[in-house]
C-alpha cells in the first residue's frame, strides 16, 4: 500500500531505484532497503529474494502481516534482516539457513509460531538472533546452541511465559514482556494515538526545542532523512506529528542519529510518543524527560545509552510503554 499508506515515499517509481527513499546502492545495485517505521501495510513480497546484492533489509516497526517469505533464503548476500515490531504470522523459514553471511536476524514482537528449525544453524555467521514476544515453542536446536559462546545476542521467550521455548543457551530470556504471547493480532490491545486536549505550555518554541535535538544528534551530517527540518513549522518536518499545531509525536527511529538526547525535550508538554530507538545515541537519559507530563510511549532501545534510568520518569502518570533494552544502562 505504498500509494495510500507510506509515511514517506520520495521518488518511488521515478527513475533509478537508487534515488528512492530508503534505498541505498553501490555500483548501481541495491544493497539496502530501509523502510522501517514508515507505515507499511500488507505483506512482505517473495520477490525480495531476487535481489542478489541485498545486504540489509529493514522493514521493522510497521504494520506488516502474513508470513516471512521462504524466498528470502535466496538473497545470498544478506547480512541483516530486521522484521521486528510487525504482525507477521507463520513459522520462521528454515531457508534462512542458506544465508551464510547473515549475522543479525531480529524477528521479535510478531505473532510467529512453530519451532526453530535446526537448518537455521547453517547460517554460520549469525550472532544476533532475537525472537522473543512471539508464539515460538519447543526447544532451541542443539545445533544452534553449539555456537555459544559465539552469540552476541540470543534472545527468546524462555521463562515464565505461556508459550515458551526451552533455550538453555539463550543469554537473555523475556519473562516479563508486555505482549501476551497467546494473543492473536486481532485481539491485541489498541492504544489511542489521539493526543490529549490538556493545555500546552512551552518555555520556548517547539521548533527551537526540536532544533536542539537536531544539533545534538548531528542532523546536518548524519541523519538518513531530514526532510523540511529547520524550514517553517515543525509540523511539516520529517518524523514529527502535530495536533492543533502542537507536537505530540517525535519518531526518528532508525535514522542514524548520532549524539545525545537533549534535556530540552522535557519542555514539550504535549509530547506523547518519543521514538528515538535503533540509532547511535550515547550519554545518559535526561532526567528532564520526567517533565513531559503527557508522555505515553518512550522508545530508546537499540542505542548506546549509559548511566541510570532516571527516577523522574515515575512522574509520567500516562506512560504505559517504556522500552530501554539493548543499551549500556547501569544502576538499579
Amino acid at each position: 500500500n505504498g500509494d495510500t499508506s507510506w509515511t514517506t515515499k520520495s521518488n518511488w517509481g521515478i527513475g533509478s531505484a537508487c534515488s528512492w527513499y530508503g534505498i541505498l546502492c553501490t555500483s548501481g545495485k541495491v544493497y539496502q532497503v530501509n523502510l522501517s517505521s514508515n507505515n507499511l501495510r500488507g505483506s512482505v513480497p517473495s520477490e525480495l529474494g531476487l535481489l542478489q546484492g541485498l545486504q540489509h533489509l529493514y522493514l521493522n516497526s510497521n504494520n506488516l502481516i502474513g508470513s516471512i517469505p521462504t524466498e528470502l533464503g535466496h538473497a545470498v548476500s544478506m547480512i541483516k534482516i530486521h522484521l521486528f515490531e510487525n504482525s507477521l504470522t507463520g513459522e520462521i523459514p528454515s531457508e534462512l539457513g542458506n544465508l551464510k553471511s547473515l549475522n543479525d536476524l531480529r524477528l521479535y514482537d510478531n505473532y510467529l509460531t512453530g519451532t526453530v528449525a535446526s537448518e537455521l544453524s547453517e547460517a554460520t555467521a549469525l550472532r544476533d538472533f532475537r525472537l522473543y514476544e512471539n508464539e515460538i515453542t519447543g526447544t532451541m536446536p542443539t545445533e544452534m546452541c553449539t555456537k555459544s559462546p559465539s552469540w552476541v545476542y540470543l534472545y527468546a521467550d524462555c521463562a515464565g511465559v505461556s508459550n515458551e521455548i526451552d533455550c538453555g543457551c539463550c543469554n537473555w530470556c523475556c519473562s516479563t514482556c508486555d505482549k501476551t504471547p497467546s494473543m492473536s493480532p486481532s485481539q491485541s490491545p489498541s492504544i489511542s494515538l489521539v493526543p490529549s486536549e490538556s493545555p500546552t505550555a512551552y518555555d520556548e518554541s517547539q521548533e527551537g526545542i526540536l532544533m536542539k535535538l537536531y544539533a545534538a544528534t548531528n542532523g546536518d551530517t548524519s541523519w538518513t532523512t531530514k526532510s523540511n527540518w529547520g524550514i517553517g513549522s515543525a509540523c511539516s518536518w520529517y518524523g514529527i506529528l502535530c495536533t492543533s499545531g502542537k507536537v505530540y509525536q517525535v519518531n526518528l527511529s532508525s535514522n542514524n542519529l548520532r549524539g545525545s538526547v537533549p534535556s530540552e525535550l522535557g519542555l514539550l508538554q504535549g509530547l506523547q510518543h518519543l521514538y528515538l530507538n535503533s540509532n547511535n545515541l550515547i550519554g545518559s537519559i535526561p532526567t528532564e524527560l520526567g517533565h513531559a507530563v503527557s508522555m505515553i510511549k518512550i522508545h530508546l532501545f537499540e542505542n548506546s545509552l549509559t548511566g541510570e534510568i532516571p527516577s523522574e520518569l515515575g512522574n509520567l502518570k500516562s506512560l504505559n510503554d517504556l522500552r530501554l533494552y539493548d543499551n549500556y544502562l547501569t544502576g538499579t
